[in-house]
Parts: C-alpha cells; sequence; structure tokens
C-alpha cells in the first residue's frame, strides 16, 4: 500500500528524499538516474533501463544484465567482473576503464561504446555486435578463456 502512495507522489511531482531510488528498484528503470559508486553486485536485473545513467564506478560484478539496456550510459571504471550481458545494449555507452573480466557478453550490442582501456581477461563476446575498429582494439587486449563458457576471448572475437 506504501508503494502505491509513492508511486502517486511521484506521479504529481513529490519529491521525497531517500524514496526516489527505492522506487526506481521496484521497476528496475534507472533510465538517466546518478548511481555513481553504488553496488549492484550479484543483482538480478535481467531487462534493466540504464538509459543515459551515471554509473561510474559501480560494482556490477556477478550480476545478470542479460537484455538489459546500458545504451549511451557512462560507465567509466564499472565492474562487470563475472557478470552475464547476453544481448544486453551498450551502445554509444562509455566503457573506459571498465574491468569485464570474465564477463559474457553473447549478441551484446557495442557499436560506438567507448572502449579505451577495458580490461578484457576471459571475457566471451561471442556475436557481440562491434565494429572493426572496435574489434581491433579489443583483439590487441584479448586474453584467456572465459571459465563459464569455456571460450577463448580472442577467439570470441574473430581475431
Amino acid at each position: 500500500m506504501w508503494r502505491s502512495g509513492v508511486v502517486a507522489g511521484l506521479a504529481a511531482g513529490i519529491v521525497l528524499p531517500g524514496l526516489v531510488f527505492a522506487q526506481a528498484d521496484i521497476q528496475n528503470n534507472y533510465n538517466g538516474a546518478y548511481l555513481e559508486g553504488r553496488s549492484f553486485a550479484k543483482q538480478n536485473l535481467k531487462q534493466a533501463k540504464f538509459y543515459k545513467a551515471n554509473l561510474r564506478g559501480v560494482d556490477f560484478s556477478g550480476s545478470d544484465l542479460r537484455g538489459a539496456s546500458l545504451f549511451a550510459a557512462s560507465l567509466r571504471g564499472a565492474n562487470f567482473n563475472k557478470a552475464r550481458l547476453d544481448d544486453a545494449e551498450l551502445s554509444n555507452a562509455d566503457l573506459q576503464g571498465a574491468k569485464l573480466d570474465q564477463a559474457v557478453l553473447a549478441g551484446a550490442y557495442m557499436t560506438a561504446a567507448r572502449l579505451k582501456g577495458v580490461s578484457v581477461d576471459g571475457t566471451d563476446f561471442t556475436d557481440t555486435i562491434i565494429n572493426n575498429q572496435q574489434k581491433t582494439y579489443l583483439c590487441g587486449r584479448a586474453t584467456g578463456t572465459n571459465a563459464l563458457t569455456k571460450r577463448q576471448t580472442r577467439r570470441t572475437l574473430s581475431c
């Protein structure tokens, strides 16, 4: 019952400090949210929406983000180690300095994502949509084998 009151209050434009994040969490809709430095480690975030969200330094390690939308999100220094990002939308995202070690990005969309300094040891990029410039850059950094899928990072990128 209190949730419906919060929803009604937010719809009416009433801002209650501390409850805006709780409301966003109820719907897994974080579009445009400022969540810098938060921890979402080991969370079920399937189909979550983070469109243009500020997620700098956020910890997504071990989380399930399959089908999530992180389009144009600021993800500098974010930790995605051992995260599931299958079919996730990461196009135009800023992933500079992000940790993607042992993550699975099978079928993810990453066109125009900024990848400078990204860590990809054991990352599975099977069927990931990336442009040739990104592929060349990632092939220069790719090492290891993904523990979950048993696929070599360089092979998943067709290096």
